[in-house]
Formats: structure tokens, sequence, C-alpha cells
């Protein structure tokens, strides 16, 4: 319980992250990272996309009745919505002394639902055309939960658990793993099987019809909680809870599985040619494909391609070098010279 001697503080940070890229409408987030503890406060913050959205909170717990410490608390959470990869972190941590004060408690949890909706398909050689065409979307994943110590009130603490959904065009993806102090693991979907270590996974959503020309949406959903909690009463008892939970695009090779002759692409998620260039909006340095870094050759290669001419290996960003739908600007030309000094787009 909380008493005018208990001392708490709670930490709330927001980081930027891939450049501070021009967020596009066809794309939002929803949800939010939260944080609680016995003698703490409740810390809450809503996610954003482009953006690593942490909380945290701290209680110290007095024992008034007999002396010294009743229990510390200590939970955080953490997510980031980026363009083609989505992670979410949760812990819990209670270090409960076994006296009839203060019981100990803390919860993290976050449920981030990220939305796209203009990832296009289209027939290579006649872009206008419309139809349907059977696809399924590639990713790979990492997950990992775990819990340590017993509860002295309650069989199903601590207690940790992720879930990883995808809803892709044409089809979806589902896995979710579990674990409590007692009992098995409760593990469905594609990550039945996994090793539960974090280690990367790669699995594809089942196939399904999608239509040709017209946008279509991808929605993703990372939720991880962790608790932990003893009672205000012996025995003595330490708890730890974890879990993490991560999405993304595969790193190499297609996104989606797609018939011949048909490809896809998205602004808002740097989807090129069925290929993703990753979280960042930007090209690459290596903008010829040569293997050499930021040479006066990838200057070259670069500004050919503003004039109409793109090699075969060049990014495929081609003279759209920021990624923000407009070819051959100013601002592609200010971007490729950040990006070749080591900057951010």
């Amino acid at each position: 319980m909380n008493n005018p001697s208990n001392r708490a503080w709670a930490v709330t940070t927001i980081i930027g992250l891939a450049g501070a890229a021009h967020i596009a409408p066809a794309q939002s987030v929803s949800g939010n990272v939260n944080a609680n503890t016995n003698c703490g406060p409740s810390a809450s913050q809503p996610l954003a996309i482009d953006q690593q959205v942490s909380v945290s909170s701290h209680g110290f717990c007095d024992a008034p009745r007999f002396g010294g410490i009743g229990s510390i608390n200590d939970a955080a959470t953490s997510a980031r919505m980026l363009r083609g990869q989505w992670n979410s972190d949760c812990s819990a941590l209670t270090d409960f002394r076994g006296t009839r004060d203060a019981a100990g408690s803390a919860a993290s949890s976050t449920n981030p639902f990220y939305t796209a909706s203009d990832i296009v398909f289209s027939n290579i050689a006649n872009p206008s055309a419309g139809g349907i065409v059977d696809v399924s979307m590639n990713f790979f994943f990492r997950s990992h939960a775990a819990v340590q110590g017993m509860s002295n009130c309650s069989p199903s603490q601590p207690n940790a658990a992720v879930g990883l959904d995808v809803w892709a065009p044409g089809g979806q993806a589902h896995g979710a793993y579990q674990v409590t102090s007692s009992g098995a693991p409760i593990v469905s979907g594609f990550l039945v099987g996994y090793p539960n270590d974090a280690s990367v996974g790669a699995g594809s959503t089942l196939p399904g019809g999608v239509n040709l020309v017209f946008p279509n949406t991808l929605q993703v959903a990372t939720s991880c909680t962790a608790s932990v909690l003893d009672c205000d009463s012996p025995p003595a008892e330490m708890g730890a809870a974890e879990a993490h939970g991560e999405l993304s695009f595969p790193t190499f090779g297609p996104v989606f599985n797609l018939p011949p002759g048909i490809t896809v692409n998205s602004q808002s998620l740097h989807i090129v040619n069925n290929r993703w260039m990753g979280v960042s909006a930007c090209g690459s340095a290596d903008f010829n494909g040569d293997g050499d870094i930021g040479t006066d050759a990838d200057i070259e290669s670069f500004f050919a391609c503003l004039s109409g001419s793109c090699c075969a290996t060049c990014d495929p960003h081609g003279a759209d070098f920021n990624g923000d739908g407009d070819i051959g600007t100013d601002s592609d030309i200010e971007s490729f010279f950040r990006v070749l000094g080591g900057g951010t787009c």
C-alpha cells in the first residue's frame, strides 16, 4: 500500500528513428506502452510511426509497521513501429521482503497496431490492367518470453506473453507464446516449434486473392505483457518476467510470393519492385551497387539516373532517392549527399 514515505519515479522517452522520414497518410499506428508498480506511478504513452516510445515505473515501498523495506518494484515497456519492422519489449521485476506491508507488484504491456494502405500490385507488362491474383507475404520474426521466481499468492504469476499477428493482402498469420511460473507454456500459430530464444525465424501468410491496380492494406500487431505479483504477507519472494516480440519484412528476397509478371510497390513501407528497402526512406551510399561506398562512381551514377539513365545495378530508389514520391528534385540531391556523408535521410 502507498504511504507518505514511499518514494517513486517514472521515466518516459520518445526517440525519433529512421531519420525522421516523411510520414505518409497511407499509414497509421494505434496503441500505448504502459508500466505500473506498487508504490510507483502508472506511466502510459501513445505510439507513433518511425519512433521508439518507452515508459518505465519504479516503486520503492517502505514497511512502516516492521521497519525497513517492504518491496522494490520495476516495470518497463518499449515499442518501435517502423516502416517494415515492428517490435515490442516488456519487463517486470519485484523484490518482496516478506513483511505484511507493501505487496510487491509490477506490470508492463503494449498493444501496438500498425496499418499501411498503399500496397499496389500490378502487371509489369501492363500496369493499368486489372484482375485478381493469389499472393502470400514473407516475414521474419523474433520472440522470447521468460519468467523467474514464484509468487506467494498466485500460481499464474510471474507471467510473460507475446502475440504476433499479420493481416496481409491475401492472407494472415498468427503466433503466440505465454509462460507462467507453473505449468507448460501455451504456444500457438507459427511459434509452435520455435525455440523461444529471440533467434530469427521465417514465416509466410496463407495465400489468397488480391486486386491489381487498387491499393491493398497490411496490418501488423506485436503485443507483449509482463507481470509479477506478491501479496503483503510472508514468505519473501523475488520474481521477474520479460517478453519480446518482433516482426519485419525479409532483408533479402521478395516481400511477397507473386505469380510471374506481377510486382508490388508501397511508398509508405519502402517496398520497391517487391523488395524491402529498409526502415529508412533513402537509398544507399553505394548507389551503383558495386560494393564500394560513397565513391565518385556512385555520384556519377546518381546524376546519370537523375537525367533518366539508371544503371542496371543502381539503387532501386532511382532518381527518387529520398522516397517521397517526387522524382529527381532538389530534396533528392540533398538527401543523396547527406547519406553519402554518413548522415540520415
